[in-house]
């Protein structure tokens, strides 16, 4: 599709001189899709209009036709007077002032050598729902700065609302930072990348869905619930692998703790589970189950929903202290984690499973 923008600088370039070789370099710099520029170049025939002359009198003084016959009549009188060229020059010049251009998007010509600039690429025009959902996560930013619970509920679907309004001391969880990542519009909705620091300092990205409710821009929480129980109702489970040489494979590679070093008796800190399919199989049951034993604590389990492909790793949290009637003292708790202890998925090896790390609490 020609763009007349680009046709129009590039008929201006020719009429001061300019060739296509500088042309298209100054638009490619200038961020211009190399096929535009071409299709561009080659729709603007210079049989539209009269190349300027080769001596330095005319040059960038082809803006319009009735300069030109002006300028032609002042040098041809002053040939016929006998006047020096000099005075020649001088005299148009001095009469350049008179003659202004009437686009204003070109530049002003004050002398005769002109350059013209090419026109900025626009970007093009964010979606208004698009727009509608970051301002409302505008707002719930500002919610969670202040710890306005009002605020917050006032940006939550009705459904969302209805829901946690019915759980007792129900309250929105507040975080350290919350960052603009991304929006993409999807069908009726925006789904809305956040980057989510908590209290912790654990860093994670969520994706949140925006609906429209009342003609506010809403995030529906209870929507992407249900969303999530009716993909868990839908996923048909994995076919076994039809030989041992196709099993997965788990262990625990890797052991996190938020804050570090993690705080006793604190609702909010945080122990991050790295699990790993060393394998050549995935995992074949709907979840993967992680005991935690933390010194002579009872048991207490986590898991990862979903399938484990060979290779791949996967993390899932556990929060040691959960209620605030918990009083442990501070100082060092061995702590053991148990990928798959119930053998609910079939592995080729059970033995590496297990393992035990020391970590330090303060308080």
């Amino acid at each position: 599709m020609k763009n007349q923008e680009l046709i129009n600088y590039i008929q201006k370039a020719r009429q001061t001189g300019t060739s296509d070789i500088e042309i298209r370099q100054s638009l490619s710099s200038s961020g211009w899709n190399p096929l535009d520029i071409d299709e561009a170049l080659s729709s603007t025939s210079t049989s539209g209009f009269n190349p300027p002359p080769s001596d330095n009198f005319s040059k960038g003084t082809s803006q319009s036709k009735g300069k030109m016959v002006v300028i032609s009549v002042i040098i041809l009188v002053a040939l016929l007077l006998g006047a020096g060229s000099w005075y020649g020059i001088g005299l148009i010049k001095s009469m350049g002032g008179q003659f202004k251009n009437t686009n204003s998007n070109a530049p002003e010509i004050t002398d005769f050598n002109v350059t013209y600039t090419p026109p900025a690429q626009t970007s093009p025009t964010e979606d208004s729902d698009v727009t509608g959902a970051k301002n409302s996560f505008t707002e719930i930013q500002k919610a969670n700065n202040e710890k306005n619970v009002s605020l917050y509920e006032k940006y939550l679907s009705r459904k969302s609302v209805e829901t946690f309004s019915a759980m007792s001391g129900w309250q929105p969880i507040w975080y350290k930072e919350m960052n603009f990542v991304k929006a993409e519009k999807k069908d009726f909705s925006v789904i809305i990348t956040i980057s989510l620091t908590q209290t912790n300092g654990k860093t994670e990205t969520q994706e949140w869905l925006f609906i429209k409710e009342d003609g506010i821009w809403k995030v529906g929480i209870y929507e992407m619930l249900k969303a999530m129980e009716a993909s868990m109702k839908n996923t048909q489970p994995t076919p076994p692998p039809a030989t041992s040489s196709g099993l997965p494979d788990l262990i625990v590679s890797k052991i996190e703790t938020f804050p570090n070093p993690p705080k006793v008796n604190n609702k909010e800190t945080e122990i991050v589970i790295t699990i790993k399919n060393k394998g050549s199989g995935q995992t074949t049951s709907q979840t993967v189950v992680v005991a935690v034993t933390l010194g002579d604590h009872a048991p207490a389990t986590t898991g990862y929903f979903g399938t484990i492909k060979a290779g791949q790793e996967v993390t899932v949290s556990y929060k040691p202290f959960p209620f605030s009637f918990t009083k442990d003292q501070p100082g060092s708790k061995q702590i053991i984690f148990e990928v798959n202890d119930d053998h609910s998925t079939k592995e080729t090896d059970y033995t590496n499973n297990k393992i035990t790390r020391t970590i330090e609490f303060v308080e």
